[in-house]
């Protein structure tokens, strides 16, 4: 089977799964390896304002981007501004030279200022590339920009880049521009798609609530709904399990007891999903009655993605270990009878 990911996290789940008889290794993209199994425990990369310290104006004024409005490609207005961001009035105009609602054009140029080699994914969220006729230039070159808003560049550290961001509105209400740059403490996102849709089993523990929604569009037939938290007091809420493999050793089907509780995570959470999924366990929340997922599954491809936002990296706790242990066998589709008398939990 293949591994698991991440850094000291990484190494301690690999370790044990190896001492209760698996044959597992950490797995580094590129590797040209298709695991059976991958086990994600690093975190989901996040999108980070882009911070006035890495920009400048074309001119080279520091901390700023200048920001432009046009109307049929002539300069009706013009500033600077410390952040990439831009909230657009229903109904109302963005500044007093732009006697217009819709039709006008936004345009954040300036230099981006990198601090490391590799990658970087800037996430633009407002516009729709469609209707708002969106363009991402770097150094005057035109950058294709995703469905999702995303435009991939490879950057250098030290090396300025000339950003020009722009849009003619339509429909936005807003107009912001993220980064995702370069981090060796995420997962690369794209790469184990690819994995899950060429027959890996990959069992995601870690941001569940931030995966969703890539697990949700790589399915094709799911839809993300959001998540919630799981009340500890008087607004209370349970974990529950069906009979399945997975609660092997466990009392089933059951509401999850005070034992179980307790080596989970805190905060307690679910994800509510529609659609295409097998729920594996789910959880309840009195407060709005709501109900959600703890772990479940979602076919991709001729692979799966196995999900759950129990605390399941609590490697340490017989419960979890037995837990994950269940879930590992299960995706793998593996005769339990040849390891679990190997198994110290």
């Amino acid at each position: 089977m293949g591994g698991g990911r991440g850094g000291q996290p990484q190494q301690s789940l690999v370790s044990i799964l190896n001492a209760a008889g698996g044959n597992f290794q950490a797995f580094q993209p590129g590797s040209g390896l298709k695991p059976d199994v991958l086990v994600v425990t690093q975190r989901y990369p996040v999108p980070q304002r882009i911070q006035p310290n890495s920009i400048a104006t074309p001119d080279g004024t520091a901390g700023a981007f200048r920001l432009t409005f046009l109307v049929d490609g002539e300069k009706r207005a013009e500033r600077n501004v410390r952040q990439l961001e831009l909230a657009l009035p229903d109904g109302g105009t963005p500044d007093p030279n732009v006697p217009m609602t819709a039709g006008y054009t936004v345009l954040f140029e300036g230099q981006y200022m990198p601090n490391a080699d590799g990658n970087y994914n800037f996430k633009i969220e407002g516009p729709t590339k469609a209707d708002d006729q969106l363009s991402f230039k770097v150094d005057g070159k035109e950058v294709q920009v995703g469905a999702d808003g995303t435009a991939t560049v490879q950057l250098f550290n030290g090396v300025p880049a000339q950003l020009a961001i722009s849009m003619t509105k339509k429909t936005a209400q807003r107009f912001n521009v993220l980064c995702f740059p370069p981090n060796g403490n995420s997962v690369d996102v794209n790469a184990v798609v690819e994995l899950a849709k060429a027959g890996t089993q990959v069992i995601v523990l870690n941001d569940v609530e931030n995966w969703a929604p890539t697990i949700a569009a790589a399915n094709g037939k799911l839809k993300y709904l959001g998540n919630f938290r799981l009340g500890n007091n008087w607004v209370g809420g349970q974990y529950f399990c069906k009979d399945h493999p997975v609660f092997d050793g466990f009392l089933k089907p059951a509401v999850l007891d005070y034992a179980f509780d307790a080596a989970v995570s805190n905060p307690r959470s679910a994800i509510i999903m529609e659609g295409d999924e097998e729920l594996i366990a789910g959880a309840w929340h009195s407060l709005g009655c709501r109900m959600g997922t703890a772990i479940g599954r979602a076919k991709t491809g001729s692979g799966s993605f196995f999900y759950s936002t129990l605390g399941l990296t609590n490697y340490n706790d017989p419960v979890c270990r037995r837990l994950l242990f269940n879930l590992i066998e299960y995706a793998a589709g593996r005769d339990r009878s040849d390891i679990v008398d190997r198994r110290n939990d």
